[in-house]
C-alpha cells in the first residue's frame, strides 16, 4: 500500500514538466556517473586504463553536478548545460579512441533518446545536433579522420552518422508524442479538478469546493484567526418549482447567485451547499456586526423581483471558536438556521 502510494504521488508529480526537469538534472547525472565508476572499475579489471580514466573522470564530474543541482535547484539550466558539456566531451573521446575493438562510440546511440528526455526538446536538439556536426567532422573530412585513433571501416564511418541521424528523429518523434500527450493529460486533469469542485448551476464551488477549503483553513494545528460560517436556505423554494417549473426554479437559483457573488466580500468564500441552500466562509469578520449587515444586504437584494418571483433567505451563522473542528462549526450554524426557520424565516440566527 505504502508503495502504490508513494508511485501515485511520483506519478502526478511526473506530469509537471517543470518538476520533471529538475529531478531529472539531479537523477541523470546521479545515474550515469554511477554507472561510469562501475564502468571504471570494470575497465581497470580488464586493463583498458585509458578507457578507465574517461569514465572516471566523467562519472566525478556528473556526480558533481548531481550533487550541486541538488543543493543549488534554481541554477538548473548551468547544471544542465554542464552535464551537456561532460556528455558530449566523452562521447567525442569516445569516437576518437574507439574504445575497446572499436565498440565505444555504440554508445552514442543513447544520446538523441537520453537527450531529448532529459534536457527538452530544443537543448536535447541542440546537443544532439552538435554531436552529429562532431561525427560528419571527424568520420567524412581528411584532418578529422587524422584524429581518430581506431581503425574504423569504410562501412562503419559512412552508416554510423545515418544510423545517429534516424535515431534522433526517432527520439524527437517519441518524445513529442510524450509531451503532447502528457499536455493533454494535466490539461484534462486540470479540467476535471475544476469540474469537481464547481457547481454546474450556479458556476460557485460546491460541496466539494467548500470541503477542500475548509481543509485548508483548518490543515494549520493552530488557527490564529475567526471564521464566520454561513448557511443560507431559499424560503419556501420548493413552492416556486412546484408552480412555477423546474426552468423558472434553476433560472432564480442563478440569479440569485449571482447577487451573492457580488456582495460577498473578495476575500471570502461562496458555495452552493446544494439544492438552495448556500454557504458563505468569512475570515477574519469584525463580529456579529459585519455578518448581520451582509446578510441585511443580501435580503435587499433578494426582495427584488426576477422573472415574476421572489423568494426570502433564512440565515445560520456559526463562529469558529478554539477547540472547534469542521464538523462543530458546521452543526453549530445548520442548528442555527432551523431555529431561524422555526421563528419564521425570513432571518438570522447566530449560534451561541
Amino acid at each position: 500500500m505504502v508503495g502504490k502510494r508513494f508511485l501515485g504521488r511520483l506519478n502526478e508529480k511526473l506530469m509537471d514538466d517543470t518538476y520533471r526537469r529538475e529531478m531529472q538534472i539531479v537523477l541523470f547525472p546521479l545515474l550515469f556517473g554511477l554507472i561510469s565508476l562501475f564502468m571504471s572499475f570494470f575497465n581497470v579489471y580488464v586493463h583498458q586504463y585509458a578507457l578507465m580514466r574517461e569514465t572516471f573522470f566523467f562519472g566525478i564530474c556528473c556526480l558533481s553536478i548531481a550533487f550541486f543541482a541538488a543543493k543549488f535547484p534554481s541554477h538548473r539550466a548551468l547544471h544542465e548545460f554542464l552535464f551537456a558539456i561532460a556528455v558530449y566531451l566523452l562521447l567525442t573521446s569516445f569516437i576518437i579512441t574507439g574504445g575497446v575493438e572499436g565498440y565505444s562510440p555504440v554508445w552514442i546511440i543513447l544520446l538523441p533518446c537520453c537527450g531529448l528526455y532529459a534536457l527538452g526538446t530544443k537543448n536535447g536538439t541542440i546537443l544532439c545536433g552538435i554531436e552529429f556536426i562532431t561525427l560528419l567532422f571527424l568520420f567524412c573530412t581528411s584532418f578529422g579522420r587524422s584524429l581518430l585513433k581506431c581503425e574504423y571501416t569504410d562501412a562503419f564511418l559512412h552508416r554510423f552518422p545515418l544510423t545517429y541521424a534516424c535515431t534522433y528523429f526517432v527520439g524527437l518523434l517519441i518524445e513529442t508524442v510524450r509531451a503532447k500527450t502528457n499536455e493533454a493529460l494535466v490539461t484534462s486533469r486540470t479540467m476535471y479538478a475544476h469540474l469537481s469542485r464547481t457547481d454546474e448551476l450556479t458556476g460557485l464551488h460546491n460541496r466539494m469546493g467548500l470541503q477542500a477549503k475548509l481543509n485548508e483553513l483548518f490543515a494549520a494545528d493552530a488557527i490564529d484567526f475567526s471564521i464566520a460560517f454561513v448557511i443560507m436556505d431559499l424560503d419556501d423554494f420548493k413552492s416556486v418549482n412546484d408552480s412555477h417549473g423546474h426552468i423558472d426554479g434553476d433560472a432564480l437559483l442563478v440569479h440569485h447567485a449571482q447577487i451573492l457573488s457580488e456582495l460577498v466580500p473578495a476575500d471570502g468564500y461562496l458555495a452552493r451547499w446544494g439544492g438552495e441552500e448556500f454557504v458563505i466562509l468569512l475570515c477574519r469578520p469584525e463580529g456579529k456586526l459585519q455578518v448581520k449587515a451582509l446578510i441585511d444586504s443580501i435580503q435587499k437584494r433578494f426582495k427584488e423581483i426576477y422573472r415574476g418571483l421572489s423568494v426570502s433567505a433564512s440565515f445560520g451563522v456559526s463562529f469558529l471558536k478554539p477547540g472547534m473542528t469542521q464538523e462543530d462549526l458546521t452543526r453549530q450554524a445548520d442548528a442555527a438556521l432551523y431555529e431561524a426557520k422555526a421563528a419564521g424565516k425570513a432571518c438570522c440566527r447566530f449560534a451561541e
